[in-house]
């Protein structure tokens, strides 16, 4: 009886590459010496794993820094909009308020009952404009200006100066300010204060009358409309005073009326009673 054996698929493919292996070794010098073992290789994986994993922590350390970094720079912002001046402030009186535009509280840290007063108050006290020998230098080395006291001649109603900043301030602006961080850009002429003053002597480019604008529906033209009507409103201390004025002649002259008319009932009364 004579057996076949027969060869499925997996022992006639690991005998061609049993044969391969056998003829590329001696192709190549037939040393069984030259062919890596398996310890070399585990050590190449070890090695090529070890570079990867320090260019994996090195991404990581940056990726950390990075993080760092922005979480820093998250802080300071977040520690300069709390060093903004959010505190309430509560209205004294007029001899109370501060002038220097760079020091005073803004309107709307006011409670809202007071700042009709506080805004009153403020426009009977009118525009902060010192008159200085010298004014603060702004800009950098070599290149510095300062500003000018005639630029108050030009904007008389509004233009406000601060000695502590050395800044430029608008005194309608400020009276009919919004919190800065609801309005954001608005507030160079009521909280951060200018002081670029080579855009002032720039023509029709200049900061102050770019300020104002060229519309009468300006954010400046806005807030003088406001102040305006705050003046014109009976409440206003100078309407009142003349409201008050105006009663006290009226009362004055019904005095002088009954005054009159008792002396003119006195006089009838001797007139009509007979001598003795």
């Amino acid at each position: 009886m004579v057996h076949v054996r027969l060869k499925n698929l997996h022992s006639f493919y690991k005998r061609k590459r049993d044969e391969s292996a056998v003829g590329e070794g001696e192709e190549e010098g037939g040393n069984p010496n030259d062919v890596p073992h398996l310890f070399q290789i585990g050590e190449l994986e070890s090695q090529l794993q070890e570079e990867q994993g320090t260019a994996t922590a090195g991404q990581l350390d940056e990726l950390v820094q990075q993080r760092q970094g922005t979480d820093k720079q998250e802080e300071q912002e977040g520690d300069e909009e709390e060093n903004q001046p959010n505190d309430p402030a509560i209205f004294r009186g007029i001899e109370f308020l501060e002038r220097d535009p760079a020091l005073r509280p803004q309107i709307w840290q006011y409670p809202n009952n007071q700042r009709d007063q506080v805004q009153r108050a403020y426009l009977q006290l009118g525009p902060m404009q010192p008159l200085l020998k010298k004014y603060k230098p702004s800009g950098p080395q070599g290149h510095q200006r300062r500003f000018n006291y005639i630029w108050f001649s030009q904007f008389p109603s509004w233009l406000e100066y601060s000695e502590s900043s050395g800044c430029a301030y608008c005194f309608f602006c400020f009276l009919c300010s919004k919190n800065i961080k609801k309005r954001g850009g608005f507030d160079v002429f009521t909280a951060q204060g200018f002081d670029n003053w080579k855009k002032v002597n720039d023509g029709k480019k200049c900061a102050f009358l770019v300020h104002v604008g060229s519309t009468p529906c300006s954010h400046h033209n806005n807030a003088v409309r406001e102040c305006q009507a705050i003046l014109d409103q009976p409440s206003h201390i100078a309407n009142v005073w003349e409201v008050t004025s105006a009663k006290e002649k009226e009362s004055e002259g019904l005095l002088w009326c009954v005054a009159g008319a008792s002396g003119l009932l006195e006089l009838l009364n001797r007139s009509l009673t007979p001598a003795c």
